[in-house]
């Protein structure tokens, strides 16, 4: 990963959004319930605004209308997202290959299992967690880093099985606060808080730890 130097007098804030598995232009809506009522849909969403929080972001920031994702799924496209590598060059996903006798001509899966962050010392630059992403860049360049929403890069059982271990370990990656985390798919593993899969509301924590 290239080193970033950032002159203080010109530093910016970044707020990075990557919306999980959204159809390119489709259109931003009100999240499926409100963290503080269980029983939506079926009411009327508060305010003028359907989206106030994500619509502060976007009316006060930078809008990039033309991009494209490294991945066709939610964990593998993060994961360059973060990392700035293809899915195929993580370090986990690299040891798994050579360990199933791939070489250089059949590189690693582009898979959500392969792409975990995580530090790999036999790999070759094989720091995901601990230098190689944008977090950890950003953090040595004298920035506050946060994340909040999905994960999805951690495997959830080698850090004890919980939200707690999951969120240590983001923070051991780089981000210094995380909040509104929830660690992978909704697939019925009791992750729900409240806030799985709001864009919304995630937007208004995001916003909250700017």
């Amino acid at each position: 990963m290239a080193t970033l130097t950032i002159t203080p007098v010109n530093a910016v804030n970044f707020v990075i959004i990557q919306p999980d598995d959204m159809s390119f232009f489709d259109d931003w809506n009100p999240p499926p319930y409100l963290p503080w009522d269980s029983t939506y849909p079926g009411k009327a969403y508060p305010g003028t605004s359907t989206l106030p929080w994500i619509n502060k972001l976007r009316d006060e920031g930078l809008e990039m209308t033309q991009a494209y994702a490294a991945a066709p799924k939610c964990g593998t496209s993060r994961y360059s997202t973060v990392t700035g590598r293809y899915p195929t060059r993580s370090s986990n996903g690299r040891k798994n290959a050579l360990a199933a006798g791939k070489d250089n001509l059949n590189p690693a899966d582009a898979s959500i299992p392969n792409t975990k962050l995580r530090n790999i010392g036999a790999m070759v630059d094989g720091q995901d967690c601990g230098t190689s992403n944008i977090a950890q860049a950003f953090k040595a360049n004298g920035y506050t880093t946060g994340m909040v929403g999905k994960w999805h890069l951690t495997k959830v059982n080698t850090v004890g099985g919980t939200v707690e271990g999951v969120k240590t370990e983001v923070e051991s990656c780089g981000f210094m606060d995380v909040e509104a985390m929830y660690p992978e798919n909704l697939d019925g593993s009791g992750w729900s808080s409240g806030i799985d899969h709001n864009m919304e509301y995630v937007a208004y924590k995001a916003i909250e730890e700017k």
